[in-house]
């Protein structure tokens, strides 16, 4: 019999209770299924989100709830959740409260698992905008361009792989990663960014390369599972300057080995996010730049 490693969905949400609850509802495959366990954090939500939490612990015996005493924000809820992972799980499967996991996407992470034993799966997606249909209304197709020859693909140079996946960065990612990664997470870094899911987990690969051995990088061909892009559904990601400010400080934090792919791809940042996805905020960029200026600019 094939060995089948145990899987840890981690889940960090925030006053956004209707969507908890659709999660338990849409994602009951994977999170009944045998060798997986779930953690859901709360960032101190004042809304349903205790109620429907503890509904779900009554009935499950895999499920355990993390509530902080106050609100840390976005990035440190994600810290503190990686600072009490435990032995429990060979692999981390990190969520957000509203995405939507395909039905055959635990089979295909530990096929992934078994033939290659990744340090991380970056788990392709595709995004979606009407939240309670059970047709999903598509908006986008899988946006990680990695070359895969079959259901997935392969990499080692983290550089590259960087490349390949920093135009969609700020996009929230599905991320499974090897429990032993967790140990080369800096959970200082990126904290104010609005991104430290990726920033915790690139950094991680670059500082196990260079200390241990090169990182073994698995990306899924087929989208296994759906961020939801209706903007009716976001918190921090409205205030627009904290947005792009954060992107911009985002890229500033990753280690040196990412630098070049930083600066290539850096004017198409500032063109997209600068004077197009938030409309025309040159001026807030040179106000940024007069405080600071990173070494991509």
């Amino acid at each position: 019999m094939e060995a089948t490693s145990r899987i840890g969905v981690r889940v960090t949400t925030y006053n956004r209770a209707s969507y908890l609850q659709d999660f338990f509802d849409r994602n009951e495959g994977i999170i009944s299924s045998p060798n997986v366990n779930v953690r859901v954090f709360d960032n101190h939500s004042t809304d349903e989100t205790q109620k429907i939490v503890w509904d779900q612990v009554y009935k499950r015996n895999n499920l355990s709830y993390y509530r902080w005493p106050e609100n840390v924000g976005f990035d440190r809820s994600l810290a503190l959740a990686i600072e009490k992972e435990d032995s429990s799980s060979d692999y981390l499967w990190w969520c957000a409260d509203d995405d939507i996991i395909a039905h055959d996407a635990l089979d295909m992470v530990q096929k992934i698992i078994r033939e290659i034993n990744p340090d991380v799966i970056f788990i392709n997606y595709s995004a979606y905008n009407v939240l309670e249909s059970e047709v999903l209304e598509l908006i986008a197709q899988p946006q990680y361009k990695v070359a895969c020859n079959g259901p997935y693909g392969t990499m080692s140079n983290i550089a590259n792989f960087f490349r390949s996946i920093l135009p969609v960065v700020p996009s929230f990612g599905c991320f499974v990663i090897k429990r032993s990664l967790v140990d080369f997470i800096d959970t200082k870094s990126h904290i104010g960014t609005h991104h430290a899911y990726i920033g915790f987990v690139l950094n991680a690969l670059a500082r196990k390369a260079r200390e241990v051995s090169p990182a073994r990088i698995g990306v899924t061909h087929d989208p296994l599972f759906y961020i939801n892009k209706n903007e009716g559904t976001k918190t921090w990601s409205g205030k627009n300057d904290h947005v792009i400010a954060g992107v911009r400080r985002l890229l500033s934090e990753f280690y040196p080995e990412y630098n070049e792919p930083v600066r290539e791809v850096w004017p198409e940042y500032e063109k997209f996010y600068f004077n197009y996805a938030f409309g025309d905020r040159r001026d807030f960029l040179e106000e940024l730049r007069s405080s600071e200026r990173f070494f991509f600019e």
